[in-house]
């Protein structure tokens, strides 16, 4: 299908000075925010008009150096202040909360850069850095209540998340020791060791592709005086390429995001002295322009930068205290998805398969994708619930003149669907009144079915993360319009047992005078899991518990719950648990060591002991979540005695955890 040149119309906005920086979101093409001189305003409608936040006036929050989009809550949004910490609103920008100063732990009160950090399923760690001068990164795994100060070792203005968990973020700064040597550095984790990917050179921006090539994080770097850098994760390596390009070496900013459809991704480089915006989908081995109307010239001053909207069709310049918006043609589609992201729960799939049995209808269904009116029509309750909680609506606004499109659709071979799904223009798909220019159409998809193919070959988006979703508009003269939608799809953490019936093979050693050995419950206790008996005479010992491959990243959990039985002699005088990582690039580090008995007394009854992870893991902690090697339980006994250990488990939930019964076998 062959679309239209890109083109952009650039007009300078005469409502807004004294502009400082501009901030689309990430998945709401529509939405921007943009800080300057006096405050923060924000734009639901691509900049046709803005609303000033009077909560966010300079003199409440102090000057906005960055701001930071909650990943799935669209309301939500953290303003970095450059002499006031950082602040919240969950309310659009109606109101606003301090969640971070250097009195509540962070590093300094000036923060230049923030994120919500991309490898913790649950959104609550966030990740500030601090500029020249101020050394550390600070941290908080709670959304603000605590934070701790990590990497004291460097001076960062710069962090850069990616939209999945599993990859790595970049940081721009320089060590104490070299001042004046700014690099780029890789780390797996937060806390983690950084590594140095690009040495001595004058960053100016940074942004991670929009979806994985070849299943690998890839980020952008440009700088004011070698260029532009790509940077391909592959492993635990970061491979780096320098793009050059002819005409200029001085790019500004860089943005990266869809084209017309979701199979095309652009490059946006912006060069303010003499070429303005430079676009290319092919790491600038070819490139056009589309600078009509933008300033350019020698006059542009230092810290001008262009970003574009979530999908391509806005961008935003800031320069010279002005701002400047490009527009694609009124042709193009206006799209948005409803809701903006989708929380998968990993059990959904079964409990679609549970109801299917139910409803035969559907127990043979083979794609993911069903017209969900339709499925509202003709399912059972049970099953007309659960395709409502999985629905996504997609809209485009289009215009009616000359004339309308003689249709419209949407691409969902993403979701293993059509990839020509209709949206209707006809007052029965949620799409307002008919033949109001506003198309829209609502499907559902299956949770587990809806997965990118694991072959190496596969390029489409992954999630966790972004995915994007094409539409198209046709004309009756065959020429085509498209843009893409964006959502983001994340899995909702579930219970991780350690060992199950099925695999319970387990690396242990003990220490102290103690032996241990596997051992299966009979089924009629604890439905016949394994577990490990320790025999165990008189004084200290420790057991570690290896932790397998697949059970390394605890960001997010809760607490960590397992059961004991005494099966002979005396209850030990202590029993507590703990943790060690085994991280990439620094050495293992352990977190608190937590008593479980608290004066309990063991019986011959199994007893569930549930250790809140906040205890193990307080502000400051060093082990990284998400390179877990072992738990180490361990005692102290004034006699011998032999206990029986099973139900070893990650909790997503403590609170849940907690107000259970203990089970008792």
């Amino acid at each position: 299908m062959t679309y239209p040149p890109f083109q952009l119309a650039w007009n300078v906005s005469s409502e807004i000075n004294q502009v400082t920086g501009v901030f689309p979101h990430p998945l709401m093409p529509q939405r921007a925010c943009v800080a300057t001189a006096s405050g923060v305003l924000l734009t639901d409608d691509a900049g046709r008009t803005w609303t000033a936040l009077p909560e966010a006036a300079v003199d409440k929050v102090g000057p906005i150096t960055d701001i930071a989009f909650h990943p799935v809550a669209p309301d939500t949004f953290y303003l970095a202040s450059r002499t006031k910490g950082i602040w919240v609103t969950t309310d659009k920008g109606k109101t606003f909360s301090q969640i971070g100063s250097k009195a509540t732990g962070l590093a300094a009160d000036t923060v230049v850069s923030l994120m919500v950090y991309p490898g913790d399923p649950s959104h609550q760690t966030l990740v500030a850095v601090h500029g020249d001068g101020v050394p550390g990164l600070s941290r908080s795994r709670d959304n603000g209540k605590t934070w701790d100060v990590v990497d004291a070792d460097y001076c960062l203005r710069r962090v850069l998340g990616s939209d999945g968990e599993r990859q790595p973020f970049y940081l721009i700064g320089a060590t104490l020791k070299e001042p004046d040597i700014e690099s780029v550095y890789s780390c797996g984790t937060v806390g983690e060791y950084p590594v140095e990917v690009v040495r001595d050179v004058v960053p100016t921006d940074m942004v991670f592709a929009p979806f994985p090539f070849n299943k690998s994080g890839t980020v952008y770097l440009t700088t004011s005086d070698n260029g532009l850098y790509r940077i391909d994760r592959s492993g635990m390596a970061d491979n780096v390429k320098q793009l050059t390009c002819a005409d200029t070496s001085n790019w500004a900013s860089i943005g990266v995001t869809w084209g017309p459809n979701a199979d095309v991704v652009d490059l946006f480089l912006y060069d303010p002295t003499k070429l303005g915006l430079v676009v290319s989908n092919d790491d600038l081995a070819t490139y056009q322009t589309a600078s009509a109307g933008l300033p350019v010239g020698a006059l542009v001053k230092e810290g001008a930068v262009i970003r574009p909207n979530a999908n391509g069709t806005v961008f935003y310049n800031a320069a010279n205290g002005e701002l400047a918006i490009g527009r694609q043609s009124e042709s193009v589609p206006a799209v948005s998805l409803t809701p903006m992201a989708v929380d998968i729960d990993p059990q959904d799939e079964q409990n679609l398969r549970n109801l299917a049995q139910v409803f035969g209808k559907f127990a043979n269904f083979k794609g993911p994708v069903l017209d969900g009116a339709k499925a509202m029509e003709i399912s059972p309750s049970a099953l007309a619930d659960f395709y409502h909680q999985h629905q996504l609506q997609v809209t485009a606004r289009l215009p009616m003149q000359p004339a309308p499109p003689s249709k419209v659709t949407v691409d969902l071979s993403r979701f293993g669907g059509t990839p020509d799904m209709p949206l209707y223009d006809d007052g029965k798909h949620n799409d307002g009144a008919a033949g109001d220019g506003v198309y829209s159409n609502t499907f559902s998809f299956l949770p587990g079915r809806h997965r990118p193919n694991n072959d190496d070959n596969e390029w489409r988006s992954t999630w966790p993360g972004r995915v994007a979703l094409g539409v198209t508009a046709t004309w009756l003269d065959g020429h085509h319009q498209g843009a893409v939608g964006v959502v983001a799809v994340y899995t909702s953490s579930l219970d991780i047992s350690v060992w199950n019936k099925r695999e319970h093979k387990v690396v242990t050693t003990v220490e102290g005078d103690a032996t241990v050995q596997p051992f299966v419950n009979p089924p009629e206790v604890h439905k016949g899991i394994p577990g490990l008996q320790v025999a165990v005479k008189k004084g200290a010992w420790t057991l570690h518990i290896k932790m397998p491959y697949n059970i390394r990243d605890i960001t997010s959990y809760e607490g960590v719950s397992f059961s004991v039985q005494l099966v002979d002699g005396a209850t030990p005088k202590a029993l507590s648990v703990q943790l060690r990582d085994e991280p990439e690039f620094s050495p293992p580090t352990f977190s608190e060591k937590i008593e479980a008995l608290q004066g309990k007394v063991l019986t011959n009854d199994y007893q569930q002991f549930v250790v809140p992870m906040d205890q193990l893991l307080p502000p400051g902690s060093p082990l990284q979540t998400n390179h877990l090697a072992e738990v180490i339980i361990s005692g102290e006994s004034d006699a011998p005695a032999t206990l029986n250990i099973d139900g070893l488990e990650f909790i997503a939930r403590y609170n849940e955890a907690a107000s259970a019964q203990p089970e008792s076998q």
